[in-house]
């Protein structure tokens, strides 16, 4: 869950969804309806937001860590308020056509709108 989402849920004292948030003395998932009492960074001193896709949101938050925070000589991001950015460029033809990597991105573009 993103943090956005909890201090809104916050502000609005609204329940989070059953399994976004763990307790970080116990490790379990909370799967009661939860409301926030107090702000994202607040809250995170207690506990964790489970992440977005279950293991494979964790996996890819675990790549992007290490891209962000680990290249630049940065703790991981759960042990900072310091972080990273990380741009990559990629040349689409070193892969395949440009005419056609256009028409594959415009199919998967008429799909999700």
């Amino acid at each position: 869950i993103a943090g956005n989402k909890v201090d809104l849920a916050y502000r609005n004292a609204t329940p989070l969804p059953s399994g976004s948030v763990v307790d970080n003395r116990s490790g379990s998932v909370i799967m009661e309806p939860f409301v926030p009492c107090v702000p994202v960074d607040v809250l995170l001193k207690s506990y964790s937001l489970a992440p977005m896709a279950g293991h494979k949101g964790s996996g890819l938050a675990g790549i992007i860590d290490i891209l962000c925070n680990s290249l630049a000589g940065l703790p991981p991001g759960w042990d900072t308020e310091a972080s990273a950015q990380f741009h990559l460029a990629i040349d689409v033809r070193a892969f395949t056509p440009l005419p056609c990597y256009k028409v594959a991105m415009d199919r998967m573009l008429e799909v999700r709108t």
